[in-house]
């Protein structure tokens, strides 16, 4: 299952080495801490300006250590032929999968924003209009 995001971190065709090097850190630290999933952010510099970058990576827990880093670094062959230039992609397998983005993946999203306040109290809607009743005439 592929999904990625049009538009391009680099030239299309361009390796995106950062991606590659960020990913290559959760790989190996994927299984570390007992855990299958790692998940890391990084700051690059594209053009002149600093921008962030966000990887994660999965396996299920019927994998071991060395059949897990197996199957990331399996996707991220796909990766490199399908979407690495993109800002954003996700590759998910049967037993494993990577997600690498230009916004936070852990991060709580931005509480909404309040809802328009009714009219201060010192303000009032105008009148509503007094209706006429039209005597039994039809229009």
């Amino acid at each position: 299952f592929i999904m990625y995001n049009m538009e391009n971190t680099t030239s299309p065709g361009k390796d995106n080495n950062y991606a590659r090097a960020l990913f290559d850190q959760l790989i190996g630290r994927v299984n570390e801490k007992d855990r299958f999933f790692e998940t890391d952010e990084q700051i690059v510099n594209i053009g002149g300006r600093s921008l962030p970058s966000y990887g994660f990576v999965q396996c299920t827990r019927d994998l071991n250590v060395s059949s897990c880093r197996e199957c990331l670094n399996d996707l991220m062959v796909e990766a490199e032929d399908c979407c690495e230039s993109k800002i954003g992609w996700r590759i998910s397998g049967p037993s494993c999968s990577l997600r690498y983005e230009n916004y936070s993946l852990t991060a709580s999203p931005p509480a909404p924003s309040p809802s328009p306040s009714p009219l201060p109290p010192s303000q009032s809607l105008p009148a509503a209009p007094q209706l006429k009743p039209d005597n039994g005439k039809t229009c």
